[in-house]
């Protein structure tokens, strides 16, 4: 028996396009839910980036971030689209991401997909190299290091902030003479 369709069977196409409505029906009765691993991120900036507030604003629209496997972009290149304050970060030798980030694969670093209230920062910041950024920890160990110093010592509510007028706070209170002389 020769067959028209070559190795399909109309039973098999049958199969295929009931498999193929029900996927998409899926995707539709969820609201996509199906192709998402978690909710985005959806605390505020200050000031909105790329026309948003929040990652989450952003649900519906995937090629937003993501890009399609076929493109010589990058989802870093998509990331630095808005975010263009890390692409500034990146062309100084001062800046945390100069130091530390391969510009086009933020998600070494930042996750997304855990939900409206996760951290976006997944790197572990215990142990952090502080000497690669031109400060040396020698004299401010951490308690898990038999010290007293903890990272909101110096950096105050968010790790990325540091100013070095929290130095010479500090050294001032410790002592005022030495102080006075550096």
């Amino acid at each position: 028996m020769k067959r028209p369709l070559g190795c399909l069977t109309g039973l098999g196409l049958i199969a295929a396009l009931i498999t193929a409505v029900a996927i998409v029906g899926a995707a539709a009765a969820s609201g996509n839910g199906i192709f998402s691993p978690g909710e985005l991120n959806a605390m505020a900036s200050a000031t909105p980036l790329g026309g948003v507030n929040t990652h989450a604003q952003l649900a519906s629209q995937c090629d937003a971030c993501h890009v399609p496997a076929w493109s010589a972009e990058r989802m870093g290149d998509r990331c630095l689209g808005c975010h263009t304050e890390i692409q500034a970060e990146l062309s100084n030798p001062a800046s945390l991401h100069f130091v530390f980030a391969d510009g086009g694969n933020c998600r070494d670093c930042h996750t997304e997909h855990h939900g409206p209230q996760a951290t976006l920062t997944r790197a572990d910041m215990r142990g952090f190299p502080h000497d690669r950024v031109g400060f040396s920890l020698d004299v401010h160990r951490t308690p898990g290091e038999g010290g007293t110093f903890r990272c909101e010592d110096c950096h105050g509510a968010t790790v990325r902030a540091f100013h070095i007028e929290t130095c010479a706070n500090c050294h001032q209170l410790l002592n005022a003479s030495f102080m006075a002389e550096h």
